[in-house]
């Protein structure tokens, strides 16, 4: 038996905007393959993190500068 939320009459729809994020966060990971893009749990929306990634490719600043914070390895984010 295939629980519901892995058949495919009830699977989530992806979207225009999901794609667009899924890009950016796939260009942002290739520009800065060192970097660590934490998206989830954010108080910022889809589009407004499409945003924040474009900003950083363009002004080659990682998102922690973008920000203006510090990443901490140690951190359990």
């Amino acid at each position: 038996m295939i629980p519901d939320f892995l058949k495919r009459e009830t699977r989530n729809v992806v979207d225009d905007l999901d794609v667009r994020f899924g890009e950016a966060v796939e260009r942002y990971n290739r520009h800065f393959p060192e970097d660590t893009l934490m998206t989830e749990p954010s108080a910022l929306s889809r589009e407004e993190w499409i945003d924040a990634i474009e900003k950083c490719i363009a002004r080659d600043m990682t998102i922690w500068e973008l920000f203006g914070e510090r990443y901490d390895s140690d951190a359990l984010y």
